[in-house]
């Protein structure tokens, strides 16, 4: 059995979650971070040791050349690892991102689907269109 196997029951059923640290004003993140599947993992760490493939796994290391310590140690690092294997991040337009991408999309974005029509980007269209626009009367 791997460290995947050993920690699929503590993290695989871990529920997606609103991210309020990654999302922005135009995206809402979802989903299961390494944050979460690591405290999942800490806290049935002691669950994860007692069974007799994490003995044997333990028990491998030290054949290998490593001390007691530091296969407990290298085992920890190793189930955490596999815990992260269960983290998902989802990113979809919240009701302001929708918006931008309509606008966006309605002043001849090439884009179809894509990024939002974002505030510098429109700063950046409005500019170059006055500037392309007076020069053209001026040249006149």
């Amino acid at each position: 059995m791997s460290e995947v196997d050993l920690v699929k029951p503590y993290v695989d059923n871990l529920q997606d979650e609103f991210i309020p640290e990654m999302s922005n004003g135009l995206y809402d993140y979802k989903g299961v971070t390494e944050k979460r599947t690591d405290n999942a993992v800490r806290q049935n760490l002691s669950a994860i040791y007692n069974t007799p493939e994490a003995q044997m796994h333990i028990k491998a290391l030290t054949k290998q050349g490593y001390t007691p310590e530091q296969a407990q140690a290298l085992f920890a690092d190793r189930i955490y690892r596999a815990g992260r294997e269960f983290s998902r991040v989802n990113r979809e337009l919240n009701a302001a991102g929708r918006q931008f991408a309509a606008y966006g999309n309605r002043s001849g974005s090439d884009e179809q689907g894509g990024n939002p029509f974002t505030l510098t980007q429109g700063m950046q269209h409005t500019g170059l269109r006055t500037y392309f626009e007076g020069r053209e009367r001026y040249l006149m």
